[in-house]
């Protein structure tokens, strides 16, 4: 049975590649398997991938949405909100009912992930992705950034994956999840 009070954010661009999707959905399968919930936000690529991966998997998920309740954006995810539910999931938002998704409210939304959770795990993003906010709040929190290493070749050079490159060559570099084992010791180290 998943435990919903042991938490990681799984987020990342919109604009998600092959191995980005891939990739988001291997680490959600994993955390459900070892009962972690994976919060997220929903949106397209990245975020609706991992959520996607935890249903299949059976695990527990929490949706922070970026507008009001009733406004799930965008509206083709809202099925996967009301599986979510299903679920035994959530629906999270700081936002009035009727209140649209904007830059504002997606910040806010960026910040309660990570406040949620004792581990971020950045998928993939470029150097303007609303993840970078993730990050940064992640990291203000005090909490485990994490991001998988990019392989090598022409997803390394893909612009959705700069800001990810980035912040592993920055300072303090978040936590680099090279092999399935960095990502179990995540997982563990999750409480």
């Amino acid at each position: 049975m998943p435990d919903p009070s042991r938490r990681i954010a799984v987020v990342g661009t919109r604009a998600a590649t092959a191995w980005g999707a891939r990739t988001a959905e291997r680490i959600a399968t994993a955390a459900a398997h070892a009962g972690v919930s994976v919060v997220s936000g929903l949106a397209l690529g990245i975020d609706i991938a991992a959520h996607r991966a935890v249903l299949r998997a059976g695990g527990h998920t929490t949706a922070v949405l970026g507008s009001g309740l009733d406004r799930v954006s965008p509206e083709g995810h809202r099925a996967d909100a009301e599986r979510i539910v299903e679920a035994g999931g959530c629906l999270l938002s700081e936002q009035l009912p009727g209140t649209p998704a904007g830059t504002r409210s997606l910040v806010a939304r960026d910040r309660l992930q990570s406040g949620l959770c004792a581990a971020t795990v950045l998928v993939q993003c470029g150097p303007t992705s609303g993840a970078m906010a993730t990050a940064r709040f992640t990291v203000e929190q005090g909490r485990i950034l994490a991001i998988p290493a990019v392989p090598d070749g022409p997803e390394r050079r893909d612009p959705e994956n700069a800001g990810s490159l980035a912040l592993l060559a920055g300072h303090p570099a978040p936590r680099l999840l090279s092999s399935s084992h960095d990502l179990a010791e995540l997982l563990d180290a999750v409480s």
